[in-house]
């Protein structure tokens, strides 16, 4: 597996990077995001991740305010929590993420994009979500670079 965090496709002027910056500002054009925000390392106090550096990238390539999510309390890896059932392993993943994520940054009414490496559950992806609504978001967006195949088909509600 290649080093993605220096790699061609994340680096600046990378290919993937490039597609993000691309759509966002299409989405700016018609009322798009106002802030871009990284669902943090698992570990508490976490700094320096794939997701944040992307995130940050992709706010100073478009101008958005890059807002901090943090991690207040360590979990366990989200591929390390499995079950037989497919579905009681999302609902054990997302368990794990919750109430582990807080925000400070002034986010009421805007817009945030959150940077994710990896869908896979959900679980990361819903706790940051919910922080950001929680503080006043007035819309949540998320943008993982890969989806996990393992929890294919299984559907999760969706926050309202």
């Amino acid at each position: 597996m290649r080093n993605t965090v220096g790699g061609p496709t994340l680096r600046r002027g990378g290919r993937l990077l490039r597609g993000c910056v691309g759509s966002l500002r299409n989405t700016r054009a018609i009322g798009g995001p106002e802030a871009v925000a990284a669902v943090p390392p698992r570990q508490a106090g976490g700094q320096g991740s794939l997701c944040q550096s992307v995130a940050a990238e992709l706010a100073a390539q478009l101008g958005l305010a890059c807002i901090e999510i943090v991690r207040v309390s360590s979990r366990s890896p989200q591929k390390d929590i499995v079950d037989e059932d497919r579905k009681k392993g999302v609902e054990r993943r997302i368990g794990n993420q919750e109430g582990s994520m807080s925000v400070d940054d002034h986010v009421a009414g805007l817009s945030v994009v959150v940077v994710d490496d990896l869908y896979g559950s959900g679980g990361s992806m819903r706790e940051a979500a919910r922080v950001l609504r929680g503080s006043g978001a007035k819309e949540v967006l998320g943008l993982t670079v890969t989806k996990q195949r393992l929890y294919e088909g299984v559907r999760l509600a969706t926050l309202d």
